[in-house]
C-alpha cells in the first residue's frame, strides 16, 4: 500500500492534498520506526518516499515535525541504504525550510549526516539526488548561526569541489 501510495503522490498535487488531508502523516511517521533500519523497498524507505512527497505541502511540513517525524529520517540519512538516504534528504530539504524545525534537526545531528551526503558524491555515483537534496537542505539550515558553524567544521571543502567538478565533466562530455 505504501509503494502504491508513493508512486501515486509523485505525479499528482491533488493526490498529496487528498492523502494529507485523510491523516496519513502519523501513520507514515510509525512506519519509518526509528529510522536506522530502512533497507530497498521495506516499509521505512516506502514511508521515508511517501513522506518526501507529502512535505511539500505546506500544512504537511508542520505536521510531520508534530507527529515526530524528523528524529527517524535523521537517522535515516545514516542507513546503507542509498534509496532510503535520498527520500530522507529529499523529506528533510522540504522540512528544513520550516523556522520551527530547523533548530531540531541540527540538534539531532542532521549537519554532519546532511554533509556526509555531499562527501559521499563520487564518480559514477547514484547519490546525485541525496547529494542535491543535502546542499538545499544545508543551506536552509545555515540561516542559524549554529549550524552555519557546524557545517564549517564538517565540510571537506576539497572534496565536495572535487565531486562537483566530476560531476559537472560528465555532464558536459560530448557523447
Amino acid at each position: 500500500a505504501v509503494e502504491c501510495l508513493a508512486m501515486i503522490l509523485e505525479r499528482s498535487q491533488a493526490s498529496r492534498v487528498t492523502i494529507a488531508r485523510a491523516g496519513a502523516v502519523p501513520y507514515l511517521v510509525r512506519l519509518l520506526g526509528s529510522g536506522g533500519r530502512a533497507d530497498v523497498d521495506t516499509p521505512p524507505e516506502r514511508a521515508a518516499a511517501v513522506l518526501a512527497e507529502l512535505a511539500r505541502l505546506t500544512e504537511s511540513k508542520l505536521e510531520i515535525g508534530h507527529a515526530g517525524g524528523l528524529e527517524p529520517l535523521v537517522s535515516m540519512l545514516g542507513s546503507s541504504c542509498w534509496q532510503a538516504q535520498t527520500h530522507a534528504a529529499n523529506a528533510l530539504r522540504h522540512l528544513s525550510m520550516v523556522s520551527g524545525h530547523k533548530q531540531r534537526m541540527v540538534d539531532l545531528g542532521a549537519v554532519p549526516k546532511l554533509v556526509g551526503l555531499l562527501s559521499s558524491l563520487a564518480p559514477g555515483c547514484l547519490r546525485t539526488a541525496a547529494a542535491r537534496h543535502a546542499a538545499s537542505s544545508l543551506f536552509e539550515l545555515s540561516t542559524l548561526s549554529d549550524a552555519k558553524a557546524r557545517i564549517y567544521t564538517h565540510i571537506d571543502i576539497h572534496a565536495c569541489t572535487n565531486a562537483y567538478m566530476h560531476t559537472i565533466h560528465r555532464l558536459t562530455r560530448p557523447l
